[in-house]
């Protein structure tokens, strides 16, 4: 964003946290020009484009069982107690990767990423997206982790009636 703001300085570019529960109705009403957003865009009034493809991040304990496996599938899962900063039923890993593959595995939302990283040196699971956000906390060398299922990223905007 800096390159960018450095080489369009007259654009003003603001981030509207209140609006990431419903993007595209905030695009539809005028209230946002992009949104990046990761679920499918089905208003007709709002163009999308593919950006790029997001990681699934597990953070585990090295010790954890599952840190050995090379490659993990939502049915690893089954038996574990996942956390997640949302609740489930607002959760895209447990809605759009878990469910989906018949998984419904303990889900525990925590909020507090402190409470997070203490939760999975006791050996709980943490899902999160994207991979890039959890690289610094991974290279500690307290955690592993294994990134192998994808989801798409997507930018969309408001389309302006005439």
């Amino acid at each position: 964003m800096k390159r960018y703001r450095q080489s369009h300085p007259q654009v003003d570019i603001r981030i509207d946290v209140a609006a990431t529960s419903d993007p595209i109705t905030s695009l539809v009403e005028g209230r946002l020009d992009l949104a990046i957003v990761s679920d499918p865009i089905r208003d007709r009034r709002v163009v999308a484009k593919p950006l790029s493809d997001d990681e699934l991040v597990v953070v585990l304990e090295p010790h954890h069982p599952l840190a050995a496996k090379p490659f993990l599938q939502p049915e690893d899962f089954a038996q574990e107690t996942l956390l997640t900063y949302s609740p489930k039923e607002e959760s895209n890993i447990y809605q759009r990767v878990l469910l989906p593959a018949g998984v419904m595995p303990v889900v525990q939302q925590v909020q507090i990423t402190e409470a997070m990283i203490e939760l999975v040196k006791a050996g709980l699971v943490w899902l999160s997206w994207p991979a890039g956000r959890w690289i610094r906390i991974v290279k500690s060398g307290v955690f592993t982790s294994r990134a192998r299922l994808t989801r798409p990223v997507t930018g969309a905007r408001g389309a302006r009636q005439s």
